[in-house]
């Protein structure tokens, strides 16, 4: 699929969006931000817990080796400065077989593991995807190409959100999302 201009911010697509963000989903995620922030055993917890639901972890086809790494990585990941954090994270992960018995390149769960910890870090997931009509290389590629090509539609995603962060017609969309909290 080809990319669209980065120049063209699609307002109207943007605004259909703001409108299908659930009513207080914003709520549970300052709660996780809340509890990422404790060392507390029971706030860890009740954070994996939350974090599992939140980002539909149980319905991924993870294994348990695969989800008690995952997390030991998001509890200890730092981010913040780094150029690539998901190139380790990646190739850490990426060793884990699903249930199915193959090993999976899970872009998803790695964007959401830096961006819990670095908002200014683009999360990708399939509706972040069908919207930007990217797509992670295909799996009949090398796991580097694969995860090169990722790192490469993250840093797009991130200037289309930079490029609409400085447009006024954004504060617009902020005050849709933020009435429904």
């Amino acid at each position: 699929m080809t990319e669209r201009p980065k120049s063209a911010a699609p307002w109207s697509r943007l605004a259909k969006a703001a409108r299908k963000v659930e009513t207080g989903a914003f709520g549970k995620y300052f709660r996780l931000k809340e509890l990422l922030a404790s060392t507390e055993p029971k706030d860890r917890r009740a954070f994996r817990k939350l974090f599992t639901t939140y980002y539909r972890l149980g319905a991924a086809g993870l294994t348990d080796p695969f989800k008690r790494r995952y997390f030991e990585l998001l509890f200890a990941c730092n981010p913040v400065g780094q150029e690539d954090p998901y190139t380790p994270l990646l190739l850490n992960l990426c060793r884990f077989k699903m249930r199915q018995g193959h090993h999976a390149l899970q872009a998803s769960f790695v964007s959401k593991l830096v961006s819990i910890h670095d908002e200014s870090r683009p999360i990708y997931d399939r509706h972040v995807s069908d919207f930007f009509g990217l797509r992670v290389p295909s799996v009949a590629q090398p796991t580097d190409v694969r995860i090169n090509g990722f790192v490469s539609i993250l840093g797009q995603i991130q200037g289309h959100y930079e490029e609409w962060a400085a447009d006024r017609r954004f504060r617009d969309l902020e005050a849709v999302l933020f009435r429904k909290q």
